[in-house]
């Protein structure tokens, strides 16, 4: 997982080799998720909070941070 900003996005990009979904540990990246309460894919537009149950599916995913 990997994320790159600018002044007025943040972008969360995660990468699951798994050949199922996973639910990863959030807290490690608290610093810039801050305030942050959702998480949005770019490519398919489907919104998830960024809570114990967001979920990742298998493959590489680029959420937009708000």
């Amino acid at each position: 997982m990997y994320f790159r900003y600018n002044g007025q996005k943040t972008v969360m990009v995660m990468m699951n080799k798994n050949k199922t979904a996973v639910k990863p540990d959030l807290k490690r990246f608290s610093e810039i998720l801050g305030s942050r309460k959702k998480a949005m894919d770019v490519v398919t537009g489907t919104g998830q909070l960024l809570d114990g149950n967001f979920t990742v599916e298998p493959g590489a995913t680029v959420f937009e941070l708000n």
